[in-house]
């Protein structure tokens, strides 16, 4: 595999990574994570760039909310830029500290300690809370978070959670055919949470401008690629079509193979 096509993938990652997933385009907001109070747009400009210098900074914790309607419990009250938040999908966590609404907050998040490298900064003075399918509560309600994020991983344990805070539910795509929407959703929606709009917009343009580069040059390489993933024991192999189809439908990767059975998810092989 050459350099081109790995950087490729590694922009796909990053991507990925940076939403897990979930996030949907402006003019078709889904209901599940559509605000009843729209972030307000047209601010001019002096206003934008103070945000984008320190988004978050003029929000304080006095008590204002924001009506946010989901599915499920329909609609609910979240504090505006809240300063003790529970990340139990550690791509919310992700999202805030890639709008530079981190700082001085308090976090409680699943496997501290065990986090990637862009997020290292959280495995020190953030408390775990257990496992991201398996929450400890008891924990959580010692901690007294202003809101907690979730994800499918975590819905079964919704109610409980309601009763703690806040609790807003992240869908992701599951099939991977509108990954890039749902991503944009959910990081618009992170961003009216911590009243930094504009620093979201921002960041979805860089990703639009990274996304177009990188499809320039998948269509322009012969390159080929297989998209593996090892864990619990096995080898899972994703190819057009997967929940991963991000990287071959969208990005434009050729696939090696092109024969390979797959479901939605993925097939299971072994190396040999």
């Amino acid at each position: 595999m050459n350099r081109r096509l790995m950087a490729l993938l590694l922009a796909a990652g990053m991507m990925m990574a940076a939403t897990g997933c979930s996030g949907q385009a402006e003019e078709s907001v889904p209901p599940e994570t559509a605000t009843a109070a729209a972030a307000e747009k047209g601010s001019d400009e002096s206003g934008a760039e103070q945000e984008a210098a320190n988004p978050g900074a003029e929000a304080s914790a006095t008590g204002e909310t924001i009506t946010i309607v989901q599915e499920p419990g329909g609609e609910i009250q979240v504090p505006v830029n809240p300063q003790k938040i529970a990340c139990l999908d550690i791509s919310i966590l992700d999202t805030i500290d890639a709008l530079g609404a981190a700082e001085g907050k308090e976090f409680a998040i699943p496997m501290a300690g065990q986090l990637p490298n862009h997020l290292a900064m959280f495995n020190e003075g953030t408390l775990n809370v257990g496992q991201a399918k398996e929450p400890n509560l008891e924990m959580l309600y010692e901690f007294e978070p202003d809101v907690i994020f979730i994800s499918a991983r975590q819905l079964d344990y919704y109610d409980k959670l309601s009763e703690l805070a806040p609790t807003v539910y992240t869908p992701l795509d599951t099939d991977g055919s509108n990954f890039l929407a749902v991503f944009k959703d959910s990081v618009r929606m992170v961003g009216h949470i911590f009243q930094c709009e504009y620093a979201s917009e921002e960041k979805l343009v860089e990703i639009d401008l990274k996304l177009e580069v990188a499809q320039n040059k998948a269509a322009t390489s012969d390159d080929r690629a297989l998209l593996l993933i090892a864990t619990a024991g096995h080898m899972r192999v994703f190819r057009p079509g997967s929940r991963h189809r991000f990287v071959s439908d969208t990005i434009g990767v050729k696939p090696s193979d092109e024969d390979i059975y797959v479901d939605t998810f993925c097939h299971v092989t072994n190396f040999a």
